[in-house]
């Protein structure tokens, strides 16, 4: 729920100079009614096959950062239904060509003055409960950035599925490869990441997720070849109906 209470935060929250930094261009989130679907088919498909096993489940309101922050790292499958982010245009990476040359922008991450750009991790992020509500002293602001996924410990995470558009994408450092949402949870400690290059489509994304974790936990097939078939069965099956405009 994006217009829901955000909440205060546990910890200091590295987002807020970032989001309040859009100034006269805020961002408005549209619900995702098909994510839903998605959470209930796969969490029907888990509780058939890990029957001793209870899962927890965040939605609507209860999907805060704090909450999704405090939980992540206790489960061995992550899965995050929702927007990704990216922030405007006019905030630019410290990596950006063109950057001021003696500063590194790494300094003062919640003020958007005296700096060459943001901290390229700040500038992706995955989008949680009150993230349409304007910022406010003393609350979170709904955006769990890059940066502070990397911060969290995911050892226990076999695997963390980014079901949202574009959650692959980065900003490119030499030396470092790219640097977004998929690099943070590795990071972090997640041992595989599964994540999008591209917009992807609510309906869609909720027949091919459900599909997916049929043939991993049910099928018992590995992870890429678990994708690949739900992939090819979407193309084969799915009438072109279903992939709705964005």
């Amino acid at each position: 729920d994006f217009g829901a209470d955000p909440g205060k935060p546990s910890l200091e929250s590295a987002t807020a100079g970032l989001v309040a930094a859009r100034g006269d261009q805020p961002l408005h989130w549209q619900s995702l009614p098909g994510t839903r679907d998605e959470v209930a088919a796969i969490k029907t498909t888990f509780e058939k096959q890990f029957g001793h096993a209870t899962p927890e489940e965040l939605t609507g309101a209860r999907a805060t950062k704090s909450a999704v922050r405090s939980v992540a790292g206790s489960y061995q499958y992550l899965h995050i239904s929702t927007h990704g982010f990216f922030a405007p245009p006019q905030m630019k990476s410290a990596l950006a060509s063109g950057a001021p040359r003696g500063k590194t922008g790494f300094g003062d991450l919640n003020s958007a003055q005296d700096v060459s750009g943001f901290h390229p991790d700040l500038l992706s992020g995955l989008v949680l409960a009150g993230a349409n509500r304007p910022v406010e002293e003393g609350q979170e602001d709904g955006i769990l950035t890059a940066l502070e996924v990397s911060q969290l410990d995911l050892s226990k995470v076999e695997l963390a599925t980014l079901s949202a558009c574009e959650t692959g994408l980065g900003q490119t450092a030499g030396g470092e490869g790219l640097l977004g949402l998929q690099r943070a949870f590795q990071l972090a400690g997640a041992k595989t990441t599964m994540a999008s290059l591209w917009q992807v489509p609510d309906r869609a994304t909720q027949a091919l997720m459900s599909r997916f974790y049929e043939n991993l936990w049910r099928r018992r097939m590995p992870k890429l070849e678990a994708l690949r078939e739900a992939q090819r069965w979407l193309i084969r099956v799915l009438p072109a109906s279903v992939y709705e405009s964005f």
